[in-house]
């Protein structure tokens, strides 16, 4: 009887209706175990590829299942392997890392972007060295997009972030031109002290994109370490694009919660007012001055409000600021609301 209802289930996969045919498939794959693999594979290998066959594959359940799978996975046609890349991935196949990789060093190969998101899901630092090599040799565009978001993902799995930011700086230096500015994204999203040295000393570079890579690396730090390199950019930057950028992640990271005494975090949005390069970024720094819970933000608030062009605003964080204060601290800011 099961043989008989694998039979019909195939025959109904190849019907002239869709929706049959997406049905047989998923029966195909919850009822007939790794017997299902085989045809799943053949329908999804099909130019184009069979509706549902890979949503089938991605749910299958039981014994043998992973390995029936990665043991078809090396025949599909390259046109599939991007497809069958997501389903080792929505399955959580490991094992299909190795693979993968190989595929990536095939320079007759298809969906290479596809392949990266997977392996940003499936591998870790133990694939390090494999992974930067296919890294360095991406073609670009979509492909060193997936890829950069791959490696940031994959490479501090099982492994310090910093660490891992710490290996890929090293490769840095020795890198074709066009590939820093990829790798300066990648150490921008992992972080760290040697992430930030790299980044720092990039910036010194004869290369205009990697400077500007390393500019906008900066400019998204996710930690406060970044601030007195951040501020001295935008005081200093070779333009005025690069001036915003960093002045913008300056007054972000101001915002990041630390152990800096509130009442230093108001003299400093005090400082990137000045710093600013244009009235209308001092706004991004006035609304971060009425998240600090300091009389001393009101004051600031207060002193400042006297400029027509940002006296709403600076009332509002003044405002802001002094609903956060305990009564003992509303008593200390009251002049400054009066005013």
């Amino acid at each position: 009887r099961e043989a008989g209802a694998f039979e019909l289930l195939c025959s109904q996969a190849q019907a002239p209706d869709e929706p049959v045919r997406s049905a047989a498939l998923a029966a195909l794959a919850e009822a007939c175990g790794t017997r299902a693999v085989p045809v799943l594979f053949a329908e999804l290998s099909k130019t184009p590829p069979s509706p549902g066959a890979a949503e089938a594959l991605a749910g299958m359940t039981g014994d043998g299942v992973d390995d029936a799978i990665l043991a078809a996975m090396p025949a599909v046609p390259k046109e599939a392997r991007g497809t069958v890349a997501g389903v080792a991935s929505s399955r959580l196949c490991a094992e299909a890392v190795p693979l993968l990789l190989g595929w990536l060093r095939d320079p007759d190969g298809s969906e290479p972007a596809e392949i990266w998101k997977s392996l940003g899901t499936l591998a870790d630092h133990r694939s390090a060295e494999a992974l930067v090599d296919a890294f360095l040799a991406a073609a670009g565009g979509r492909e060193t997009d997936a890829a950069v978001d791959a490696l940031a993902r994959a490479l501090p799995r099982g492994a310090d972030a910093a660490a891992a930011a710490a290996e890929l700086a090293e490769v840095l230096p020795a890198a074709p031109a066009d590939r820093r500015p990829p790798v300066l994204r990648v150490l921008g999203r992992l972080g760290g002290p040697e992430a930030l040295a790299a980044v720092t000393e990039a910036l010194e570079s004869a290369d205009p994109d990697t400077r500007d890579a390393a500019l906008r690396a900066a400019a998204d730090w996710k930690t406060p370490d970044a601030l007195p390199l951040l501020r001295g950019l935008a005081a200093d930057a070779e333009s005025t694009v690069h001036r915003v950028l960093a002045y913008r992640g300056y007054v972000r990271l101001l915002g990041v919660p630390g152990q800096r005494p509130a009442e230093e975090t108001v003299a400093l949005y005090r400082e990137a007012l000045d710093l600013a390069p244009n009235e209308n970024e001092k706004t991004a720094a006035i609304a971060g001055l009425g998240r600090v819970p300091h009389p001393a933000a009101v004051a600031v608030a207060a002193e400042l409000a006297t400029a027509e062009s940002l006296r709403k605003a600076l009332i509002k964080a003044g405002l802001s600021a002094y609903d956060e204060l305990s009564a003992a601290q509303r008593e200390r800011a009251k002049p400054s609301v009066e005013e």
